[in-house]
């Protein structure tokens, strides 16, 4: 609780953030652990020549929903935790311009704080969010093949 208090303001939108990735990740896990699973066998292991291009098509778009949200947050974490380390460094600059340049290092304890804090949080959601990215991504690679492999198949 203490590091999102002394977060500021970006510390909220970067815990908004977290929460969309961590749904999109847990989402998708189950997605292609369940569904996606019982879907492809169902279209590969039926009769040769029963799957259609729209099937195909269908299933690619199911297996690719809500990625866009893990590379999103991925992508808009580390800048909201830049935007918080910009908002830390000019809060502690302020401190030692009211200061009159004469402060201690307790005084400008706070803002480097909220500086470090929202670049580790940023950092801590964009790498998961785009590592779960680029693993869902190969699987669609690989679905895309297979589909394709069928399809010519007919």
């Amino acid at each position: 609780m203490e590091l999102i208090s002394r977060g500021g303001i970006f510390i909220w939108a970067l815990l908004a953030l977290a929460l969309i990735a961590g749904y999109a990740l847990v989402e998708r896990a189950l997605y292609f652990l369940g569904e996606h699973r019982r879907r492809l066998k169902g279209l590969l292991g039926s009769p040769p020549g029963s799957l259609s291009e729209r099937q195909a098509l269908e299933l690619m778009a199911a297996a690719r929903a809500k990625l866009w949200l893990l590379s999103s947050t991925g992508r808009i974490a580390p800048l909201v935790g830049l935007l918080g380390t910009i908002s830390g460094l000019m809060h502690t600059f302020q401190e030692i311009e009211r200061a009159g340049g004469r402060t201690g290092v307790s005084q400008l304890a706070g803002g480097v704080w909220e500086a470090l804090i929202t670049t580790a949080v940023g950092l801590g959601i964009a790498i998961p969010a785009l590592m779960a990215y680029d693993y869902f991504s190969r699987l669609l690679e690989r679905l895309a093949g297979e589909l394709e492999s069928v399809l010519s198949d007919e």
